[in-house]
């Protein structure tokens, strides 16, 4: 099985702010469905924010009561932990 997902970016802000060190700053958010277990559908969205040299990544979802630690686990094997 393939660990590898690619998120649809949704929308976002990178801002370059004129300073000498290319490290813009980013406000991205991006989306991917997966399946549970039960075969119910789950859009799973990474929040992209910090700079480039610094990110923070934050994951929810579109139905509540999931754990970013849930999160992870359905994109990386399809179930929660």
């Amino acid at each position: 099985r393939s660990l590898r997902k690619q998120f649809q970016v949704d929308g976002g802000t990178v801002r370059f702010l004129g300073a000498s060190v290319f490290n813009p700053d980013l406000d991205i958010t991006a989306s991917e469905p997966v399946r549970t277990p039960e075969g119910d559908r789950l859009t799973i969205v990474a929040g992209v924010t910090g700079t480039l040299l610094a990110p923070r990544v934050t994951l929810s979802s579109d139905e509540p009561g999931f754990s970013e630690d849930d999160l992870l686990s359905y994109l990386w094997f399809g179930r929660p932990t």
